[in-house]
Parts: C-alpha cells; structure tokens; sequence
C-alpha cells in the first residue's frame, strides 16, 4: 500500500502506464509505512492500482498481480490474494487506508 501525491494524475493508474518503482518513488510515491522500498524491489516493474479512485487505498503492484487475476479478474481478488501471502511471507501487513464510499462511480466514468 503506498500513498500517492495529489500531483500524481489518476490516469497514470492501470497496468498500462506500468515503470519501476524507482520511477514512481522520484514521483513522490511512498510506501504507507514510510520504510524505504529495498534496493532489489527498486528496478521492478509495477503499475499504480487505486481501485477507488482517491476515495480509498493506492497500491504498487507487480506483474504477480496480474498473473493472480487470470484465475479470478476481480482486483479485490487480487488484492486480497497478495495481501495473504504478504502475511504469511512477513507477518502483520495491515492495510492502512480506508475504502471511502464511491458512490455509482465506475472506472470507465474516471477515464472519460
């Protein structure tokens, strides 16, 4: 989970618009925790995900997440199946942000 500038456009979310950490870190991105991100996470590829737009929590995903959706295409799916495994891998990983109501708003009523 990280937190994401105001500067930062919404349209930069989606695989997509993917770059290396490093990229979106000299972008401002951070993790929610304020650790650093290790210097071997620092060349890999990711895209910004913000399932609800800025009304709730941002993530940096890798392309892990995109393997996971071919079983399941839901983004939730996905969340929550890397969030599993990041609990076993390295214990308590809490999401920090909370999900604010969106209201009817869909992804595609972003876009446009």
């Amino acid at each position: 989970e990280v937190t994401v500038p105001a500067s930062i456009s919404c349209s930069l979310e989606g695989p997509d618009q993917g770059k290396k950490i490093s990229d979106w870190v000299a972008m401002g991105i951070r993790r929610v925790d304020n650790k650093a991100f290790q210097a071997s996470e620092m060349k890999a590829e990711s895209s910004l995900l913000m399932p609800a737009g800025r009304s709730g929590p941002a993530f940096l995903v890798t392309p892990n997440f995109y393997v996971i959706k071919q079983y399941n295409n839901s983004d939730l799916y996905g969340l929550f199946i890397g969030h599993a495994a990041e609990r076993i891998a390295k214990g308590d990983a809490t999401f920090v942000g909370g999900w604010g109501p969106v209201g009817d708003l869909h992804r595609s009523d972003i876009a446009a």
